[in-house]
């Protein structure tokens, strides 16, 4: 009940600021956004998509409903509580949705992403739509989940035969991973462990093998204080040229000579301007 409050929040929120929003993507690009992030944000504003987008989503979205009809649970190492979890849960609750998995999509295609790595495969879904980038050449993703795991190679193997399903602890397996990259990495996806010391270990790790002009993804930027901060520590980091607050992504742009970022904040456009605080 509390995402489906959520969600039409975010719609009404939409609708009533979609005129300020697309003044604050005009004005964004003149201060120097690159374009390059303007066909995510226009398809969060306006809820806009070209034919070839429509098709990636609509092939994702199939495998998204044949997880949902699966009959089996699966056991999630990270739950807080009961471990199981049905295929209607990892499909609906546990996966982004159709609009996020598209703005990843959106970013991985207009940075003509070649190597992508992300953190947190869960089912494949948000990896799918990465993968389906038309520039992918090389995708790893690491799960924890043995069980999800299996599920998001045979996903991922649909639409992106080549791409690799790590199993194991990000701590334990992400320097392995990492080597994977010999020519760098274009975008990452970090997606896992929703924790201030996880994602900031996550991100020292992986920074010396960020290419220039790579986009790195920070999912549920405003899920707990922790991750807001550990957000507010990256963003104001050196090496990046641009940053941006779409409200659930935080975007980083990665330049080796940049001494600061700047930043663009989108979050009361899309709905997402809370910091959940758990009890």
């Amino acid at each position: 009940m509390r995402r489906r409050i959520d969600f039409f929040v975010q719609a009404a929120y939409r609708h009533a600021f979609g005129p300020f929003a697309r003044r604050a993507l005009r004005r964004a690009l003149e201060r120097g956004l690159p374009p390059t992030f303007r066909p995510a944000i226009e398809f969060l504003i306006n809820n806009s998509l070209d034919p070839a987008a429509r098709v990636t989503a609509a092939r994702v979205e199939l495998l998204r409903d044949a997880v949902a009809r699966r009959t089996e649970t699966f056991r999630v190492t990270f739950a807080s509580t009961d471990p199981r979890r049905t295929g209607e849960q990892i499909a609906a609750y546990f996966s982004v949705n159709r609009k996020w998995g598209l703005v990843l999509h959106l970013c991985a295609r207009e940075f003509d992403a070649n190597t992508i790595l992300e953190l947190g495969s869960c089912a494949g879904i948000s990896g799918s739509y990465l993968a389906s980038a038309p520039t992918c050449r090389h995708f790893v993703t690491v799960e924890a989940t043995p069980e999800l795991a299996a599920l998001a190679a045979h996903n991922l193997g649909q639409v992106f035969p080549p791409a690799e399903v790590q199993n194991g602890f990000i701590e334990e397996v992400l320097p392995a991973v990492l080597s994977k990259f010999k020519q760098g990495i274009d975008l990452v996806y970090i997606d896992a462990r929703h924790e201030r010391d996880a994602t900031l270990s996550s991100w020292r790790q992986l920074r010396p093998r960020l290419n220039n002009g790579s986009l790195v993804v920070f999912d549920d930027i405003r899920l707990s204080p922790g991750m807001w901060e550990a957000w507010n520590i990256v963003r104001k980091e050196t090496g990046l040229s641009c940053t941006v607050d779409l409200g659930r992504f935080g975007f980083c742009l990665h330049d080796s000579r940049a001494t600061h970022a700047a930043h663009h904040d989108f979050a009361i456009y899309t709905g997402w301007w809370r910091i959940l605080r758990r009890k």
